[in-house]
């Protein structure tokens, strides 16, 4: 997510023409607020690509100031005197909000001068605010068979599933394979870490999650995970294996074909690249002739989990 400063014209109509710019670009307003300040426009709005709105508003002759990163908080709304306690912890870390409001889904935005500070108040203040649901992420290389295990164990154990590629493509509107190609890996992993942090954030009960095949390399998505109490258990599964349900072939589509799956190579060096962070997983379990059934078994009985986490 990001906040963008919008220099708006003070005068009727500046502020339905922006929202005419962004409407025919396809950007969506998460949230934020238009004020005037010594006679000038200036509006603060929230958006899950920057890029793509500031794009839109320069190219229609309107100024954006600035283009930042944000805080995004839940609060408890039952419970008076919330916003109090945030922000004075973020005093109390030297933390400076310098913007601030609620977006659609009537969670707290802010906007600090030190990102880092700031991100480090909110996770604390997340965790010793919200109920801990067991959380299981699934690691492994693309084709590791994590959707179709992460269902056989979320069955087994009576607990919520989630694919994060799925997420990822519902909440952008487009394929995994258009995302590389329209923003790059880069871009791409920004996109998949704020979704992983907006998915662990949203979680109320026993869940399983299917990690993307690259997600559990980025050190960002790893600090959310363990941040969340999350167990993570790597699939390792043969190369060959992985490359042939991942060959263009063996699809009925190809709108969905992983994107960094080019050629044999490529694919087993890549593999290789990131076998040992994978292997920093809580529990590693081999899928060589098994059934998901039978390795969703494995990872429950790996991570004990037991009779009384499966509500």
């Amino acid at each position: 997510m990001k906040d963008l400063t919008i220099a708006l014209e003070n005068r009727p109509g500046a502020l339905a023409e922006m929202g005419d710019v962004l409407g025919r670009a396809g950007v969506s307003i998460e949230g934020g607020g238009a004020f005037v300040v010594n006679g000038q426009g200036v509006a603060h709005f929230l958006f899950e690509d920057g890029g793509a709105a500031r794009g839109a508003l320069e190219a229609a002759g309107i100024r954006v100031l600035a283009e930042r990163d944000v805080l995004v908080q839940r609060l408890n709304q039952a419970e008076p005197g919330q916003l109090g306690k945030i922000t004075r912890r973020m005093a109390e870390a030297g933390v400076n909000i310098e913007v601030l409001y609620s977006d659609h889904d009537h969670q707290l935005i802010l906007v600090v001068d030190d990102i880092a500070k700031g991100r480090a108040v909110s996770e604390a203040w997340t965790r010793e605010h919200t109920p801990v649901a067991p959380i299981v992420a699934l690691a492994g290389f693309m084709g590791a068979g994590k959707t179709s295990i992460g269902h056989a164990l979320a069955e087994l154990l009576g607990w919520a599933f989630l694919d994060l590629d799925h997420e990822i493509e519902l909440h952008q509107q487009a394929p995994i394979r258009e995302l590389f190609r329209r923003h790059g890996e880069p871009k791409f992993r920004e996109i998949e870490t704020e979704a992983v942090r907006r998915m662990l954030h949203q979680v109320s009960a026993p869940t399983v999650i299917a990690l993307g095949g690259g997600t559990f390399i980025q050190t960002s998505n790893v600090e959310l995970l363990r941040n969340s109490g999350a167990r993570v258990a790597f699939l390792q599964t043969p190369v060959e294996q992985m490359f042939e349900r991942c060959r263009p072939q063996n699809h009925a589509s190809t709108d969905n074909l992983r994107p960094l799956a080019a050629d044999p190579e490529a694919f087993r060096a890549l593999y290789e690249e990131r076998l040992p962070q994978y292997r920093t997983a809580d529990l590693t379990v081999s899928t060589v002739g098994k059934t998901a059934e039978q390795s969703a078994r494995e990872i429950a009985d790996g991570l004990q989990l037991g009779t009384n986490q499966r509500q």
